[in-house]
């Protein structure tokens, strides 16, 4: 996840998590992001029953099952392949509201992985892999 993603105090901002198989053959990831909710606020609104909250976007390939739940402050996802291997990039964009208060204005709010992502192989063995937390820089404004 990106360190000091730019956030306005009052406006949307949108933090992504990136995946590197490093070269192994990926089919299942798990795992969970927090943040600070004392400055920042995920909507788990699904407006559209789709099964993935509105303020999340989902970019794993079609051949993959994918569910995201919001639940104690985390939110948790799962994604999985009988088919096929996550390729490198993108997987999801969540977007956060981040808060107006004074409080919050010129401080780094915390985004990051809650705990150990797990990571399973073509042969369903698991691999070890490792995260990077991100945070939001929010301006003083």
């Amino acid at each position: 996840m990106p360190e000091e993603i730019p956030g306005t105090p009052g406006q949307p901002v949108t933090a992504t998590v990136s995946f590197d198989a490093d070269g192994n053959a990926i089919t299942s990831i798990t795992f969970a992001v927090d943040y600070d909710q004392a400055c920042l606020n995920f909507d788990p609104k699904d407006e559209d029953y789709d099964g993935v909250p509105d303020s999340m976007t989902l970019m794993v390939p079609a051949t993959f099952i994918s569910q995201a739940r919001f639940a104690n402050g985390a939110i948790r996802f799962v994604h999985f392949s009988l088919d096929d291997t996550m390729p490198d990039g993108d997987i999801v964009e969540i977007t956060l509201a981040v808060s107006d208060k004074e409080e919050c204005r010129g401080t780094t709010a915390e985004v990051g992985f809650s705990s150990a992502p797990a990571f399973g192989d073509s042969s369903g063995k698991p691999v070890t892999g490792w995260t990077q937390d991100g945070s939001v820089k929010i301006a003083d404004n």
